[in-house]
């Protein structure tokens, strides 16, 4: 738009001329920063911009608005179909609907904890579930050594009784008062600040007691876990 509105003696609307006509005598396809821009116009439906370009000048900022919550929009359906596909047993199909809550990324310092919440969002980690992806379990295979349940992060954050003590300590008593995936659901993507960094620091103690004291033995045919419990 700037552009356009140059005098046609500017060496940048000359140039930009020349691309255009390039663009339109080629005999094969060539790649310019114009067919770039005129890609990118129709390809989010705004091709008519582009056809009526003689029209524009640089005060019709309401097309750039229009633009970015088109481009926002796209964005927000591809990432929305790509996250339908992903398995229900996966937390972070729940959890990273667009728009992504996010914040504690910003508000919480210690790096260690970031990593924990993180790890749980995205399901990088060694509770059953995931790690029965990996040895090709069924789901309901996918069993907490302890409690016999699918140990999924709802069972461990929630309902396991390995973490009795930690949870009354970091997680608030209204998600363990009759307790729901719904309700688990409805906490994580609405921890307040207050909230966010103790959940923070129950996620790190649980992923640290799994690296400490959770064994994996594995011999040919046969896959054993051996689960040593210490004081905690």
């Amino acid at each position: 738009m700037k552009i356009i509105s140059l005098p046609n003696s500017s060496l940048v609307k000359r140039v930009y001329n020349l691309l255009v006509n390039d663009m339109l005598t080629a005999d094969d396809d060539i790649t310019n920063w114009v067919t770039l821009l005129k890609s990118m116009l129709e390809k989010h439906g705004m091709g008519f911009i582009w056809h009526q370009q003689q029209y524009l000048n640089n005060t019709d900022s309401f097309i750039i608005s229009f633009f970015k919550k088109r481009i926002n929009d796209i964005y927000s359906q591809n990432i929305n179909a790509s996250i339908s596909l992903v398995s229900n047993t996966r937390l972070y199909k729940h959890l990273n609907a667009y728009p992504v809550n996010n914040a504690y990324l910003f508000t919480i310092q210690e790096k260690c904890i970031r990593r924990a919440i993180t790890k749980f969002r995205l399901g990088s980690h060694n509770l059953m579930i995931e790690r029965g992806r990996w040895l090709n379990l069924e789901v309901v295979d996918r069993q907490c050594m302890v409690c016999n349940r699918i140990e999924d992060e709802y069972h461990v954050i929630v309902e396991c009784t390995l973490y009795v003590e930690w949870r009354k300590k970091y997680v608030p008593k209204s998600l363990t008062k009759n307790p729901s995936m719904f309700k688990f659901i409805k906490f994580l993507n609405n921890l307040k600040d207050n909230e966010l960094r103790l959940f923070g620091l129950f996620c790190k103690k649980i992923l640290d007691y799994y690296s400490k004291y959770n064994i994996l033995f594995k011999s040919p045919g046969v896959v054993a876990y051996v689960y040593v419990f210490k004081c905690v």
